[in-house]
């Protein structure tokens, strides 16, 4: 799935990549939140680690809280941002589902939420390794989902509690 035109999106061999084939490339010559996303099966009330390595070239990014990164999406649980140029580098991310998660969705990216970027970003070796405990001095992000409600939802809501008044 994507964000964005679908040229700006590849897959490709890279020199120098940890593994070298099927590399994922994001190349967004304008600002925005470009990501490939992949919803993958998960155990409620688990630690995972989720990591990639990514390289980067001439990202730019309108705010400090952007650049490439490897998310869950409608979570705030996310990676350090790799920015400018950048080697391959690993980054990784650990989370926690609560009792209720069973899908998260993986996002590799170049931006982030109303933290749009532009350039170009590699991503190769992506895991999602569910492990038993977390690593010490690591603190897990949470997995849950956040739901978006529209002012429509919250309208639609207001509607329904009035009418079971009557």
């Amino acid at each position: 799935s994507v964000s964005a035109p679908l040229e700006y999106y590849q897959a490709v061999e890279q020199t120098g990549a940890p593994e070298g084939k099927n590399v994922l490339k994001i190349h967004s010559p304008e600002f925005n939140d470009a990501r490939f996303i992949q919803k993958v099966q998960v155990a409620p009330d688990s630690y995972y680690k989720l990591s990639a390595f990514v390289k980067t070239e001439e990202v730019e990014q309108r705010s400090s809280e952007s650049g490439a990164n490897i998310c869950f999406l409608q979570t705030y649980c996310k990676s350090d941002f790799v920015k400018a140029n950048a080697d391959w580098q690993e980054i990784v991310l650990y989370g926690k589902t609560d009792s209720k998660t069973t899908f998260v969705t993986v996002a590799l990216r170049l931006g982030y939420y109303s933290a749009d970027a532009s350039g170009i970003a590699y991503f190769d070796k992506v895991s999602l390794t569910r492990i038993e405990e977390l690593p010490d001095g690591v603190t897990a992000s949470s997995m849950a989902s956040f739901q978006f409600q529209s002012s429509q939802d919250n309208d639609q809501k207001e509607e329904n509690k009035d009418a079971s008044k009557a």
